[in-house]
C-alpha cells in the first residue's frame, strides 16, 4: 500500500543522500558512499516520478545508477515514507551530525573530527567550541577555518530562539 501523500524525486534523493552522508561519517566502503550519492543525484534529476514507476512495477534498476539494493530502499520510501536503513544508521550517531555537514567548511572528515576529538554533535555544541577557543590547536581547523565557520553560524538562525 502506498502512503497518502505522494513523495517527491527531490525527497527520495534528500533520503539517499543522508544515507550516504552517515554512511561516509563512519568511514565506510567509498564505494557505498560513492553508490548513494549517485543513486541520490539520478533520483534528484529524475523526470518520471519515482513514486508511478513504483506503482507501475518498474524496474528501477534499469535506471542509472541504481541497483537492486538501492532499488528495494527507494520502493520502502515510496510505500512507507521512511527508509528503516537510514533510522538504524541514524540511532547510531548523534542527532545534530548531519546537521554539522550542512555547515559551510565542514565534511565528513572534518565533522569525524569533531566528534571524536572535541565531542561535538551540534551546530549549538560546535558554537560553543569555537567561542570557547576549543578548535585552536586541532589539526585543519587553522584561523581561516575558524573565520569561515564563525561567519557560516553568524548566518544560521539562532536554534534556542
Amino acid at each position: 500500500m502506498l502512503r497518502p501523500m505522494p513523495i517527491q524525486n527531490t525527497e527520495i534523493a534528500a533520503l539517499l543522500e543522508d544515507v550516504g552522508r552517515l554512511l561516509e561519517l563512519d568511514e565506510a566502503s567509498p564505494f557505498r558512499i560513492r553508490a548513494y550519492k549517485n543513486a541520490a543525484d539520478t533520483v534528484r534529476y529524475l523526470k518520471p516520478a519515482l513514486e508511478e514507476m513504483v506503482q507501475s512495477g518498474d524496474d528501477l534498476t534499469q535506471l542509472k545508477d541504481i541497483g537492486p539494493a538501492i532499488a528495494l530502499k527507494i520502493e520502502e520510501i515510496v510505500r512507507t515514507g521512511h527508509l528503516e536503513y537510514l533510522n538504524k544508521l541514524a540511532q547510531g550517531s548523534p542527532a545534530g551530525l548531519l546537521s554539522l555537514l550542512q555547515v559551510s567548511g565542514l565534511g565528513p572528515g572534518r565533522v569525524r573530527v569533531l566528534r571524536d576529538k572535541l565531542g561535538v554533535t551540534s551546530v549549538e555544541a560546535l558554537r560553543d567550541a569555537l567561542d570557547s577557543g576549543r578548535l585552536q590547536g586541532i589539526a585543519g581547523f587553522g584561523i581561516k577555518t575558524e573565520q569561515t565557520l564563525r561567519s557560516t553560524l553568524d548566518d544560521l538562525p539562532d536554534q534556542n530562539a
